[in-house]
């Protein structure tokens, strides 16, 4: 990919996962989130730490 990126949305209904702890909701979703998303860029073809994914998220306010 280089130094460039792509942009991917975690398609997730985030109103099915409750949790009483605002903390322990915000760890949730992003772990959610981030499984979602991983899901969509792994090929079939992917090798385990054959090349460093970095993944950066951001929620709206």
């Amino acid at each position: 990919m280089g130094p460039g990126g792509c942009f991917k949305i975690a398609d997730i209904d985030e109103k099915c996962i409750q949790k009483e702890k605002p903390e322990e909701l915000v760890m949730v979703l992003a772990e959610a989130k981030a499984d979602a998303i991983m899901s969509k860029l792994k090929p079939s073809n992917y090798v385990e730490h054959e090349e460093p994914t970095l993944l950066i998220a951001a929620d709206q306010a």
